[in-house]
């Protein structure tokens, strides 16, 4: 089922005890908000929830997409400022699909994963996603990476397993730092993958480790549209 079980700020509801798997559907022509897969697990809440992700700076992964540093919402979007005469985008905005909060590090401490959709004038859905902790009272950025588009790497779902970050992207062999544009010998066309990869990480040493190797798991044609 799909739910995103927030209380109407944008904050989980009173007794959520639930994780949430991020199923993205980001594009600009139509603009969609994410959809969420809730799956039980208890985790208590972090004085992170009180920072203003909707109003934030963030800084843009390592990927060359765009020449801007960082991208600063306002009320949760950086919206396209050229437009043609139809009022198609000519350049890329950002929407933000909201904040949720699991423990991804294993301290018993919730963390705060933040998805940037791109608004654009395509029907290409890559994304950004962010990691913060809260230290010092103050957002801490654990990790940031670039998603492909759809059957090359999109993303299918972010959550936490034990203390531990799982990565779900579309396609074959999609692991976050690898070429997520590279033929995987099995996709018919970016709308359409047949499988997709889950990748585990463990926080350890200031860093989200990979631990074990990714599994390569069909795709079931439900699991994208719930």
């Amino acid at each position: 089922f799909s739910t995103s079980n927030r209380d109407g700020r944008g904050k989980p509801a009173k007794d959520d005890d639930r994780i949430l798997r991020i199923v993205p559907v980001v594009s600009a022509s139509p603009l969609a908000p994410a959809k969420a897969e809730a799956v039980s697990t208890p985790t208590p809440n972090s004085p992170i929830h009180a920072v203003d992700f909707a109003n934030f700076t963030y800084p843009i992964p390592d990927e060359p997409r765009t020449r801007k540093n960082t991208i600063t919402l306002r009320n949760g979007e950086l919206p396209p400022t050229r437009f043609n005469q139809h009022g198609i985008p000519l350049d890329i905005g950002y929407r933000s699909t909201g904040a949720d909060y699991i423990d991804v590090t294993g301290d018993g401490v919730e963390d705060a994963i933040v998805h940037l959709g791109i608004i654009h004038s395509g029907t290409a859905s890559s994304s950004y996603v962010y990691i913060y902790a809260l230290k010092k009272k103050q957002p801490e950025l654990l990790w940031s990476f670039a998603t492909g588009d759809r059957a090359d790497g999109g993303l299918k779902a972010i959550y936490a397993d034990d203390g531990r970050l799982v990565v779900e992207l579309l396609g074959r062999n999609k692991i976050i730092g690898s070429d997520l544009y590279a033929d995987d010998g099995e996709k018919q066309g970016d709308c359409c993958p047949k499988s997709f990869t889950r990748t585990r990480y463990q926080w350890r040493d200031g860093r989200f480790r990979q631990i074990g190797d990714a599994e390569m798991l069909p795709l079931q044609p439900t699991s994208l549209v719930r």
